[in-house]
Formats: structure tokens, C-alpha cells, sequence
């Protein structure tokens, strides 16, 4: 059993974090709509977490899709390429979303070097707690694409199905 759970846990921790930041938003969001409604008066602090929750829900989702392979693409005419050619056009595809995604990245990192400085207006958190969620789902792709990438090229070398 125990092990069952820290499988799940290592397999969609990604999409574990960026629920529990959603079920966050969504809370603050109805509690916040109800004390208005009803108490008028706002928790002060909401709206400023819910911003931050919904920042890290969206780039945890982003890294989560990013890892099934779940985002939009355009692969009509890759489809309608010889086998061989269509193993190649998905490594200089992966390729060039590594080559992207190491960019982002990057300057994810300086972007978030910039920011301890700066903190919230109404928590007084510092900025870098929010953008470091840039510099993480960032880096999480980047180890995802990496996979792609070197499973591609086996696939290219050896020729498998």
C-alpha cells in the first residue's frame, strides 16, 4: 500500500501540486464571493493567493501536459511523411523544443534572480516564491523533453515501431 501511494505520488506529482493549487483558488474564490454576499466584507488577503495559487496551478498544469504530451500540435504533414523521415522530423522537433525550453529556462532563472527584492502588497510574500513556479515547470520540461528526445533517437537508430 505504502508503496502503491509514494508510486502515485513520484508518477503525477506535478499534477498533485497543481490540484491542490486549484482546489486552493477555488476555495478562496467561493469563501471570498460568499463574505462579500453575505458578510460584506473580503478576506483582504484572497484575492493576492488566489493569484499566486493560480500562477503555480497553471505552470504545474502546463508541466504536467507538457509531460503526456498533452499540448497542441501540428503534425499533418509530419504524418504524411515515409517512416523513416517522419522517426527524423520528431528528433529536429525535439530538438528544437529542447533548444526553446533551455532558453525559457534560462531566463526564467534571471528573471526570478530579480525578483527577492519585491514582495507582495497585501501578504508581503517575495515575488520569487510566484516566479520561481516560471523556473521550475520550465526546468520539469526540460528533463521531459529530454526524455522525448532520447527516446526518439533510439527509436531513429534502431529503427523500432
Amino acid at each position: 500500500m505504502k508503496k502503491n501511494i509514494i508510486h502515485v505520488i513520484k508518477e503525477h506529482y506535478d499534477e498533485i501540486l497543481g490540484g491542490i493549487f486549484l482546489s486552493l483558488v477555488v476555495v478562496l474564490v467561493i469563501v471570498n464571493v460568499i463574505m462579500r454576499y453575505v458578510f460584506s466584507r473580503t478576506i483582504s488577503w484572497g484575492e493576492e493567493a488566489t493569484t499566486i495559487a493560480f500562477v503555480w496551478c497553471v505552470f504545474l498544469g502546463s508541466a504536467a501536459c507538457f509531460r503526456r504530451k498533452r499540448h497542441i500540435g501540428i503534425d499533418i504533414i509530419v504524418e504524411r511523411l515515409p517512416l523513416f523521415l517522419r522517426r527524423v522530423a520528431r528528433v529536429l522537433a525535439d530538438l528544437c523544443v529542447l533548444v526553446m525550453t533551455a532558453y525559457i529556462f534560462y531566463l526564467s532563472i534571471i528573471f526570478c534572480s530579480h525578483s527577492f527584492v519585491k514582495t507582495t502588497a497585501i501578504i508581503g510574500l517575495p515575488y520569487i516564491f510566484i516566479n520561481s513556479s516560471l523556473a521550475i515547470a520550465f526546468f520539469l520540461m526540460l528533463i521531459h523533453i529530454t526524455k522525448f528526445l532520447w527516446q526518439d533517437i533510439r527509436i531513429l537508430v534502431r529503427r523500432e515501431v
